[in-house]
């Protein structure tokens, strides 16, 4: 089951990377550098794209490939962003 964040997420991706996926074809293993073709300037623009979306702040020496290593990753790092800042987002 998909959430508000997910969503937020997905579109993001979408954003940042040529590949038009749907929501449906992003799963938690989805490899975002293999499968998406997120490469590290895609990497950037997500990123820049996430801090303005859920209002958090990525420090540059917390970005490393593990985070990008599939959807679960990512989402991970984002909650925890966002609870660092104001708690949780929607309905996760």
């Amino acid at each position: 089951m998909q959430t508000d964040l997910d969503d937020k997420i997905i579109e993001l991706l979408r954003r940042s990377t040529s590949v038009g996926r749907n929501a449906a074809e992003i799963e938690p293993d989805t490899d975002l550098m293999n499968d998406l073709g997120l490469d590290s300037i895609a990497m950037v623009h997500f990123l820049a794209d996430a801090e303005e979306e859920f209002q958090i702040t990525v420090k540059e020496e917390e970005i490393s490939l593990p985070i990008f290593s599939n959807f679960r990753s990512l989402k991970g790092y984002i909650i925890q962003k966002m609870g660092a800042n104001r708690g949780s987002f929607g309905n996760d």
